[in-house]
C-alpha cells in the first residue's frame, strides 16, 4: 500500500490483508500515512523465505500460463500509476489473455 496525492492505492495484497484483519490494513493505513514508523531493525528471515516463495510460485504459475499458449502482457513498473494504468487498459482493449502486475484506477 501506498498513498499518492492523498489517496491511498491499493495492491491484491491489500485486500487480501483487509478480508484476513481489518485492523492489520487501519495500521498499514497508518504506516503508509507516516503516522507510525516501521521496524526496519530487525531482519526476518522467516519473512524473507515466504517473499522468495511467494516470488518463486507466482513466476511458475506465471510459466504454466505461457506453456499453456495464453497471450501474456506484464505492466512494467514505472513511476507513474497513470500510465501503468492506461498500459492496463490497452492490455484490455487488445484482448490479452492474462494481464500481470497490471494496474486499475478510477477515473473521473
Amino acid at each position: 500500500m501506498r498513498i499518492q496525492n492523498g489517496i491511498p492505492l491499493y495492491s491484491a495484497k491489500d485486500l487480501l490483508t483487509f478480508l484476513g484483519c481489518t485492523h492489520s490494513t487501519a495500521l498499514d493505513l497508518q504506516l503508509a500515512g507516516g503516522a507510525i514508523a516501521a521496524d526496519d531493525d530487525e531482519d526476518d528471515p522467516y519473512l524473507e523465505l515466504l517473499k522468495q516463495k511467494g516470488n518463486a510460485h507466482e513466476a511458475l504459475y506465471l510459466e504454466h500460463l505461457i506453456g499453456e499458449g495464453r497471450s501474456v502482457r506484464e505492466i512494467a513498473r514505472v513511476a507513474s500509476l497513470d500510465e501503468m494504468a492506461e498500459f492496463t487498459r490497452a492490455a484490455m482493449r487488445e484482448g490479452v489473455d492474462v494481464i500481470y502486475q497490471g494496474a486499475l484506477v478510477e477515473l473521473p
